[in-house]
């Protein structure tokens, strides 16, 4: 991992949490649909929501379907099995427009969820705590890779990633090519820089949210 540089690396990270979230989604939208099979009634809402028909389509479809209906019945004669026919399209096509209705607010919903769960959730204070040992550890050593890092925190290589990210990102770290070795070095600050780069990390968040 050292041959890469932290952005790289945390961006295919959210990609592969993204293919797991969508399989995991995969997973529960089938299972839906076997409960929904095996139920005494058949749930056509249900099936709809968790189905991959595409709202847009359905919407347009059924308008499409119900305004024929409502042409048809002004142009031709009514009698009782045309007057059956065309109200039978009015309602089944307002019925479809109505379920991809349903299914677009499922799958904004949908998209809503997974974006809360692939979105970071570590807060600035363990931030600004990770990025002070990270700082004391370069102080002592100079420069480090990440898996010299990694194997001396004994943290996560996501909680790894992120602190080095975050840090790189804040002006508060160095990383840098080495072109003899191929592998990504970070150089950090000293003492007193470790203790006000943790501040300004602290500090910098909630200095965007205001």
């Amino acid at each position: 991992m050292s041959h890469r540089p932290v952005a790289d690396l945390w961006s295919e990270l959210g990609s592969a949490d993204q293919v797991a979230l969508a399989r995991a989604d995969d997973e529960k939208r089938a299972k839906a649909l076997q409960r929904a099979g095996r139920a005494g009634g058949f749930d056509l809402r249900g099936w709809v929501e968790n189905s991959s028909l595409p709202p847009g389509g359905l919407m347009a479809g059924g308008v499409a379907l119900a305004g024929l209906g409502f042409a048809l019945g002004l142009a031709l004669p009514l009698t009782m099995g045309t007057a059956t026919l065309f109200g039978g399209m009015l309602t089944f096509g307002g019925g479809v427009a109505f379920l991809g209705g349903l299914k677009r607010t499922a799958d904004a919903k949908r998209a809503e969820l997974k974006a809360l769960q692939a979105a970071p959730s570590t807060s600035p204070v363990v931030l600004a705590e990770r990025a002070r040992r990270v700082l004391a550890r370069l102080e002592t050593r100079g420069q480090e890779t990440f898996e010299d890092l990694l194997e001396h925190l004994k943290w996560t290589e996501r909680a790894l990633l992120e602190t080095l990210l975050h840090m790189t990102q804040s002006g508060v770290l160095e990383e840098d090519l080495d072109l003899d070795s191929g592998q990504w070095i970070y150089r950090g600050l000293d003492a007193t820089g470790a203790d006000e780069a943790a501040s300004v990390m602290l500090t910098e968040p909630q200095a965007r949210n205001g």
